[in-house]
């Protein structure tokens, strides 16, 4: 009878097993991919790698216990085996970071082919320091592999998912038996802090979740919970992917929300935020000014009593900071970019600030040291020279655990001409940097841009991988300059029209900036070889491309070079003979700031469409500059079409985006040459005048046209980043991306030539802002008085020639209906 049971239940079993092959026959006739990981990597990294090769729809996941052997020699040909850890199976194919000999964060990862069997192995060392997490090399390793398959983290908010893993010979894979395997990478850390600075100041992609207010407010706590579980992690995953360690965001305050500001309901939301990034390994930071009260920002010190009590305001402000669970704080120097109070006072709220938080919570406070000009110290000298010392770098005098932050704006480099803020250059800022790094007193950390905003790039949008080169130039300077530099925080303000490209180069440049390549430009192709890389066997020329371009843009839109106007080394010659004075947007505090002598002029200036009329210089110091950038960026958008063909399935949405954002900057191009030639040449004939009116239009239903084709591409909705209302978070009315959607900016430049009303003498002419909020900040409207006052005396206008600029419109214009109706959208 046992025997007859025992032999019942051995049947059932095999035909249990039969059944279930036969019902799975195209599960069980698939390869495996076999997935191994040790306890180095986190368990949300390990997560996300089992869901990532669970969607491979050409093998069978199998994930391996990391106590387990696994052998690739007996797997059956087409197999995969993705290990990452000190496993057996890693060391066993020199996947070892340990065995590497690597040091704090660095790794391994590797690629080879064991007969018809892809082995990916990798492996890397923890950081030295506590804010990573249990993050570090693993996590990196992880990644590359992951990379190595197909697999891409290009745009922070959308992932590429393969279905299908290439063939062993597809991937590229050399023999495991040889010398060096064949896609093989040791990787060690250059700079020790990498991350990124996402300035919730502008309403960006997630600039609601990040200061815990849903898309709609604060009372919507379901969309802010799924941006929170749907839209963050993959933002950490591309900080991961892309080798960063921290992400920092400024968390706001307004009147108008002042209860919800300080809730515990905030701070709960900001929490979550926290804990997610430390899930990835990623340590967070607030940007939590001192007195700062520009655009929204939650000021330390709030209002000014006795020393005792800003001291108690600015232990509170830190201690509510710290019990949402962030790693540091970073912080701003002065009232805003423009303003400050006595050098003494502030020096001192620096030192309260960085003492409290160091000695309280063992933690760290960095502080921007910005580009800004023309504010200096009353009671402090720069040792170096004995001169009054610029009041951007009053953080040398602090405590020295205070970190400082070497803060550079827009494109340019450190040693390009940079004619915006009141410079000509940066070269200062690249002194500053070294003297200070070279002092090894405080921690440096370079503050560079990948994206500006406000009326400069990407909201008009001007398609601008120049930033890639740049900031990979400056780190190569900087390596030589300034060797003890302890890292970089990149300033970032969104992510459409193509600026994940150069993102994903500058955050990566942080980690290995390619020293061993001589050139800048070899280099710069290197590092596109990871954005561009889903582009397949038309990688190369997708490269080629993109160095055209950004070669275009170096010599046109920074040093204004063509024929007969070549730049000399005088910094001086590119002011307002640099392309990009042209084509960056302009709204009336930009012209204001070009008019004004006070230092608020935040863009190239440019020769405006009023003044062009009377400059008999235009034909010859003017006009070539434009048509050389009308010619070079159109001519560069056909030979990017050209490629179409060659373009694989799974690389054509970035195709189309980086077609549709050069057709946009090459309209612009096409469209600011026109009208500064019909306002130049107010004497021809009207039938000359009009065809150049009519080439501007159609430059701008061209721009239109692939802005709403773009639009349906973006990777959130349309009203969360080009809304027209109110907006509970910053103090713009608009979203980020609204100034392309609406065309603002060819609308305005339009009216402007077009000359048809006299509204559009005035530099307010189609205000769009706030001034007092933005530039200065809530409860300082006096500045802004000042200003206008010094203003109305200097140029003899009337005020009500610029009252517009005090009333930007409650309703949203709609051009072209509205160009010369802005004061009816008040009603």
């Amino acid at each position: 009878m046992v025997r007859s049971a025992l032999f019942a239940l051995v049947l059932g079993a095999l035909l249990a097993l039969v059944a279930a092959a036969a019902g799975d026959a195209s599960s069980a006739s698939l390869p495996p991919l076999m997935l191994q990981v040790d306890d180095s990597v986190l368990p949300r990294v390990a997560k996300r790698m089992t869901a990532l090769l669970g969607s491979v729809a050409t093998h069978e996941l199998q994930v391996v216990p990391a106590s387990e052997s696994v052998n690739p020699t007996l797997l059956p040909a087409g197999a995969v085996v993705v290990a990452v850890g000190e496993l057996d199976v890693v060391k066993a194919y020199n996947g070892s970071a340990a065995a590497a000999g690597l040091g704090p964060e660095g790794y391994v990862a590797r690629g080879c082919a064991a007969g018809e069997v892809a082995v990916l192995v990798g492996s890397g060392m923890a950081d030295e320091g506590k804010l990573t997490h249990g993050g570090g090399g693993a996590g990196f390793a992880a990644y590359e592999l992951l990379q190595l398959l197909g697999f891409g983290f290009l745009h922070p908010l959308d992932p590429l998912v393969v279905t299908a893993v290439p063939s062993v010979a597809s991937l590229g894979l050399g023999p495991c038996t040889g010398p060096v395997a064949v896609r093989a990478a040791v990787h060690e850390r250059h700079l020790r802090i990498r991350g990124y600075h996402i300035h919730t100041m502008h309403p960006l992609e997630l600039t609601n979740m990040f200061n815990g207010f849903g898309v709609k407010g604060p009372g919507d706590e379901a969309s802010f919970n799924n941006m929170l579980t749907d839209e963050l992690p993959n933002v950490c995953e591309w900080m991961v992917a892309n080798l960063q360690n921290r992400v920092e965001w400024v968390v706001l305050y307004a009147q108008e929300w002042a209860q919800f500001a300080t809730s515990n309901t905030r701070q709960a939301r900001l929490a979550a935020i926290v804990a997610e990034l430390h899930s990835w390994g990623l340590a967070a930071g607030a940007d939590v000014p001192i007195a700062e009260i520009q655009q929204h920002a939650w000021p330390m010190v709030h209002n000014t009593g006795s020393a005792a009590e800003q001291e108690a305001q600015i232990h509170a402000s830190i201690d509510w900071f710290m019990a949402a669970g962030f790693d540091f704080i970073s912080t701003e120097n002065g009232y805003s970019e423009f303003t400050h109070p006595d050098d003494e006072l502030m020096l001192t709220w620096m030192n309260v600030a960085t003492a409290y938080i160091a000695d309280t919570y063992g933690k760290r406070m960095y502080i921007k040291c910005h580009c800004s000009t023309g504010q200096t110290c009353k009671n402090f000298d720069d040792p170096r020279t004995g001169k009054p010392l610029n009041f951007n770098f009053l953080p040398i005098y602090a405590d020295s655990r205070l970190g400082i932050m070497p803060h550079t704006v827009q494109t340019y480099t450190l040693d390009e001409p940079a004619p915006t803020y009141g410079n000509l250059n940066f070269t200062y800022m690249e002194a500053f940097t070294a003297w200070q790094a070279g002092l090894g007193e405080r921690e440096v950390v370079y503050h560079c841009e990948s994206a500006y905003w406000v009326n400069y790039d990407i909201d008009v949008p001007l398609f601008l991988p120049v930033y890639g080169l740049n900031r990979l130039v400056d780190l190569r300077r900087l390596a030589s300059s300034s060797p003890s530099l302890d890292g970089q925080m990149v300033f970032d303000s969104g992510w459409e029209w193509g600026y994940w490209l150069h993102d994903v180069v500058v955050a990566r440049a942080a980690y290995d900036p390619s020293l061993d390549i001589a050139s800048d430009h070899a280099a710069f192709a290197e590092a596109l070889r990871v954005p561009t890389a889903p582009f397949g066997s038309a990688q190369d020329d997708v490269i080629a491309w993109l160095m055209a371009m950004v070669e275009a843009e170096t010599q046109l839109l920074i040093y204004g070079n063509v024929t007969g106007h070549i730049f000399d080394g005088n910094d001086a010659s590119v002011v307002k003979a640099n392309g990009q004075a042209y084509l960056e947007g302009w709204d009336s505090f930009a012209d204001i700031g070009a008019l004004s002598k006070h230092a608020l002029a935040t863009q190239p200036n440019r020769i405006g469409l009023q003044a062009i009329r009377l400059d008999s210089s235009y034909p010859t110091h003017l006009a070539p500059l434009l048509a050389a950038m009308n010619t070079t960026f159109g001519e560069l958008v056909v030979e990017l079409e050209q490629l179409a063909d060659a373009i694989p399935a799974r690389a054509l949405p970035m195709y189309n985006e980086l077609v549709q954002s050069s057709r946009v900057l090459a309209a612009r191009a096409a469209q600011v040459y026109a009208l500064y030639d019909y306002a130049h040449y107010w004497s021809k004939d009207k039938a000359w005048r009009a065809a150049r009116l009519a080439t501007a239009e159609a430059a701008l239903e061209t721009a239109m046209t692939n802005i709403r084709a773009r639009e349906a591409a973006y990777r959130v909705p349309l009203d969360r980043i080009a809304f027209w209302g109110a907006y509970p978070v910053t103090v713009y009315n608009f979203g980020y991306v609204w100034t392309a959607h609406s065309g603002y900016y060819f609308w305005r430049d339009y009216a402007v030539a077009l000359d048809a009303e006299p509204a559009v003498l005035s530099p307010c002419f189609l205000n769009i802002q706030n001034p007092v909020d933005t530039a200065l900040g809530e409860g300082i409207a006096l500045n802004v008085t000042h200003l206008l006052d010094k203003l109305l005396d200097e140029f003899k206008w009337t005020r009500e020639f610029i009252a517009p600029c005090l009333f930007p419109p409650h309703n949203e214009p709609i051009f072209p209906r509205d160009l010369y109706n802005m004061t009816m959208l008040n009603a």
